[in-house]
């Protein structure tokens, strides 16, 4: 029985991919189509400092352009949220070159324009702030920022993990055996005692949470932790393409097949991936923001560099709206 299911996704798999094929060729020549939707934004803030040394790091291309760590960013972000607001964008993502909370006054400068244009009428539904969460028991971050943070508008705090053993996830960060770091719980409950939500980034690496098994063993004690939204997606190069850290495509399909023969569906994404419902836990999988493709008729995310460029593409040169 389990084999046929794996064969009838693999033919919903295959006709999905055919539509979309087929949508993008006739997108191609109708000359009128636009943008009917923009859903969120992505802020780069901070110096680009980072307190782990990661081999797949993907955010060292973006630290020429880093500002220092009290700068928040501000220029073109009240052009980028007013025009995602108007068209229909919902949530603001503050990340980073490097670690954010190695750079907090950014992010309180940073937030502090965003609540400042939420006050105008522009507010987003969600701020969230990724972060690998070494920083989050720190007690300045605990007891000052984080509750700074949560007055001026953070909703959520995203912590990345590669999975939720606890010497796994430090040999994946390539921390240094003398640098003490908190334990998932230990971070959790310092997002929590904020009266934020935790969110988790479980990135699915080679090596590490790569398969099903693995990926319902960290759902599971996620769950456990009191965590109750999960986004995943395959690492990869800045550019999307597939690389060493990246699971096998096989394993890919069979966590895709997981969530969808095993976890009520609660909405599906236009870019790819979905939304699950894995005992009340909120499982998104989905696909790495990378680029924008000129026959889509939404743009998934617009970015805020450091230097003012506002743009629907993370390293796509010309594709920019405002050019700092």
């Amino acid at each position: 029985m389990t084999y046929l299911k794996m064969v009838l996704f693999a033919l919903m798999v295959a006709l999905e991919t055919v539509i979309d094929w087929i949508r993008t060729f006739i997108r191609r020549w109708i000359v009128d189509t636009c943008v009917d939707k923009i859903y969120s934004i992505s802020v780069v803030v901070g110096s680009g400092e980072c307190n782990a040394k990661c081999r797949h790091c993907g955010g060292r291309f973006l630290r020429p352009g880093a500002l220092s760590g009290v700068q928040g960013t501000i220029k073109g972000l009240e052009s980028a949220i007013i025009l995602c607001k108007q068209y229909g964008g919902w949530a603001i993502s503050l990340t980073s070159s490097g670690e954010p909370l190695m750079s907090p006054d950014a992010v309180t400068e940073t937030l502090r324009e965003i609540d400042r244009l939420k006050r105008m009428g522009y507010g987003m539904a969600f701020v969230n702030l990724f972060t690998n969460g070494f920083l989050l028991t720190d007690q300045r971050i605990r007891e000052h920022y984080l509750p700074l943070w949560k007055s001026l508008g953070l909703t959520a705090v995203a912590i990345s993990i590669h999975d939720v053993d606890y010497a796994r996830n430090r040999e994946c960060y390539n921390v240094a055996d003398e640098v003490a770091i908190p334990t998932l719980a230990e971070m959790v409950g310092a997002v929590k005692d904020a009266g934020l939500v935790p969110r988790i980034t479980l990135l699915l690496h080679r090596g590490y949470c790569d398969n099903p098994v693995d990926y319902q063993r960290n759902l599971d004690a996620l769950r456990d932790l009191g965590v109750y939204m999960v986004t995943s997606w395959a690492m990869c190069k800045p550019n999307g393409e597939w690389n060493q850290y990246s699971p096998s495509r096989w394993n890919l399909f069979r966590i895709r097949f997981f969530l969808w023969a095993n976890c009520p569906r609660v909405f599906n994404q236009i870019w790819g991936g979905g939304v699950y419902n894995y005992h009340g836990l909120s499982a998104r999988l989905t696909t790495y923001v990378s680029e924008h493709k000129p026959t889509n008729n939404f743009i998934r995310q617009l970015v805020v560099f450091q230097d003012g460029t506002v743009a629907y593409s993370w390293f796509q040169e010309g594709n920019f709206c405002l050019k700092g």
